[in-house]
């Protein structure tokens, strides 16, 4: 944050100007950006600037966003309408569970604007104060993972609700409850604690991670279900707009009760 505030410094003398930017925008961006360096900031105002100055405009939250996407993760690819709004409800959906989840699952940018690797994601907070995690802490990462397929089971039915876009969010829902059978003594059944990936017992702690994916699967649909009308809103305001940043977000779940 105080990096941006000395580009906003540095280039009060030129064209480029950074005086668009409020505090609030400076300082969603900087979450934004945790463990970008100093050498990659400075690119980005760089490249965002040549864009201001070709529009003959300033530099704007929504302008460095943009950029830093595209420096990223690639150019917008077109998407089909009806494709986007299913992924502007799946991005809802972990938006506003990890909303109520709070903490490490609380959500400070969402995106629908499609790249080469992705439809859209939502960035969740990073808690530099923690490092080591409750169980409750866990599942609730595990439902915010989960959160996305909840939403299209909750929106389009036991059919047309199964895709194969969970792929990554179920890998890491998966680990986690991998994680909590085998290493972290999370287990209801025993203590032991189990490095292998392979052998006899393996497939036994799959099923009880498996067992824990199937019960927070139903937690989490009833969140999407308690909060339904939020998500949905949330959704078409991530349509309309493409990205949401985190005073946004907070806007549309300020009204939720965790």
């Amino acid at each position: 944050m105080k990096f941006l505030l000395k580009q906003k410094e540095k280039l009060s003398g030129c064209k480029i100007s950074l005086d668009g930017l409020s505090k609030e925008d400076i300082a969603s961006l900087a979450e934004r950006m945790f463990g970008t360096s100093l050498a990659e900031i400075d690119n980005l105002i760089n490249k965002a600037g040549t864009k201001a100055l070709m529009n003959e405009t300033n530099i704007s939250r929504d302008m460095l966003v943009e950029t830093d996407e595209e420096m990223n993760y690639g150019k917008k690819l077109p998407v089909k309408e009806e494709d986007m709004l299913l992924t502007a409800r799946h991005e809802a959906g972990h938006a506003v569970v990890g909303y109520v989840e709070g903490g490490w699952c609380s959500p400070e940018f969402a995106t629908v604007q499609a790249r080469a690797s992705f439809l859209g994601y939502v960035q969740h907070e990073v808690d530099e104060s923690s490092t080591d995690y409750s169980k409750n802490d866990l599942l609730g990462k595990i439902r915010t993972s989960l959160a996305g397929r909840a939403t299209e089971l909750v929106f389009y039915g036991p059919e047309d609700g199964l895709n194969a876009g969970i792929s990554n969010d179920l890998e890491n829902a998966s680990r986690l409850a991998y994680l909590m059978v085998t290493r972290f003594g999370m287990s209801e059944n025993h203590l032991f604690y189990y490095p292998n990936n392979s052998g006899a017992l393996t497939v036994k702690y799959c099923e009880e991670a498996d067992a824990i994916l199937q019960r927070e699967l139903e937690n989490t649909i009833k969140i999407v279900k308690d909060n339904k009308e939020t998500v949905d809103k949330f959704a078409h305001e991530l349509l309309e707009k493409g990205h949401l940043g985190k005073e946004d977000i907070n806007k549309i779940c300020g009204e939720i009760k965790k």
